[in-house]
């Protein structure tokens, strides 16, 4: 009986996390791409994208040593701990091993989540505070900011939906034991 009643909190969890997914891509125009915490323009070409979102990363990840310090490590932790997770997941259900090994899996994911929300923070409050704002009219940018209201409200649902992903994790990890 117990074990029904966990699986319906993870079910409605699960609904609650898709609905606020919904949320955030609400936030997202049609002719928009989202990038961390920005909006990219989309463009004709993937390479023009790729080259837009690359001068994001290396404008602020150059800007100071602080900045790359912060770059580096977060963004090695997000790459690793995901990819490491993923793998070891895999490994756990493709070779039918009993799930208390994917334990260390949902940690690498539980590490990531608050990486993620810590370098989209940054990249928005750096480029908030850039010059290129005020050089340039918003038709020829190449990317955008959410305003301040809605870049809290974006921060409210990540948040709503990074707590629902760890409650998803922790009744998951009940179901190993």
């Amino acid at each position: 009986m117990i074990m029904i009643f966990f699986a319906l909190i993870e079910v409605g969890l699960i609904i609650y996390s898709v609905s606020v997914l919904k949320k955030i891509n609400s936030f997202t125009q049609e002719n928009e791409v989202r990038f961390w915490s920005l909006y990219i323009k989309k463009s004709t070409s993937k390479k023009n994208l790729k080259k837009i979102q690359a001068k994001i990363l290396f404008t602020y990840a150059h800007d100071s040593l602080r900045n790359k310090i912060a770059y580096w490590t977060e963004r090695c932790i997000i790459d690793f701990g995901f990819l490491g997770g993923s793998i070891w997941l895999f490994i756990v259900i493709g070779f039918n091993l009993d799930l208390k090994l994917s334990i260390p899996s949902l940690i690498c994911f539980m590490l990531v989540i608050p990486n993620f929300m810590l370098l989209s923070n940054q990249l928005y409050h750096f480029w908030k505070n850039q010059p290129i704002w005020k050089e340039h009219s918003i038709e020829e940018q190449p990317f955008l900011l959410p305003n301040t209201e809605d870049h809290k409200r974006l921060n409210k649902y990540w948040l709503q939906l990074f707590a629902s992903l760890y409650l998803i994790m922790a009744v998951g990890t009940y179901f190993a034991f």
